[in-house]
């Protein structure tokens, strides 16, 4: 049975609330032999406790580092580097249903496209690196990415902030959001 790596959304500010969302595989890579339950088109998704998780071993390779950076830029990461080994790197697209009362009627859907969550290990824990294709490093381990409304005629960019491990488990991590601005696409 593989390793269950959880993952989690958290906002960090007042007046926006998360309602719930989705994560999309649409590609991926693992370390050769390790058990995993990825599969393209697999849809994990999230209340508005922002947690899901994928169940895959860890054990990291140069071959999926290189995989990751040659999808991902080093400027569209929380990290600004392109990664040595890595345990998995899952390529998707990400969705979240948001609360505001900056947001037209209150809250609409956003997608993010190409975003990539990857696991690799430092120290005694494992970390999960953020990024994106539309990402651009903002410092301090933040990116930025800006997702389309489904329903609002607005698009939000979202602050993406690769925080410590949860409660010092391994297998559990957070990525905070810590700012989202809205404008109109019309």
């Amino acid at each position: 049975m593989a390793s269950n790596n959880e993952l989690n959304f958290t906002f960090d500010f007042n007046g926006w609330t998360l309602e719930g969302g989705t994560f999309t595989v649409t590609d991926f890579s693992v370390s050769s032999g390790q058990n995993n339950d990825l599969e393209k088109g697999q849809v994990k998704k999230f209340s508005s406790d922002g947690s899901f998780a994928f169940a895959v071993d860890r054990h990291g390779t140069s071959e999926v580092a290189s995989w990751f950076s040659d999808k991902i830029a080093n400027d569209q990461n929380t990290f600004n580097h392109a990664p040595g080994d890595l345990n998995f790197a899952i390529l998707g697209d990400l969705t979240f249903t948001i609360s505001s009362y900056d947001i037209p009627d209150g809250q609409d859907t956003y997608t993010f496209n190409n975003v990539m969550l990857a696991q690799g290990h430092s120290f005694q824990s494992n970390n999960w690196w953020f990024g994106g294709e539309s990402a651009t490093w903002q410092g301090d381990n933040t990116v930025s990415c800006t997702g389309q409304g489904a329903s609002s005629g607005t698009e939000a960019t979202i602050y993406f902030y690769r925080a410590e491990n949860i409660q010092n488990k391994t297998d559990v991590n957070e990525i905070k959001i810590v700012q989202v601005s809205i404008s109109s696409t019309d």
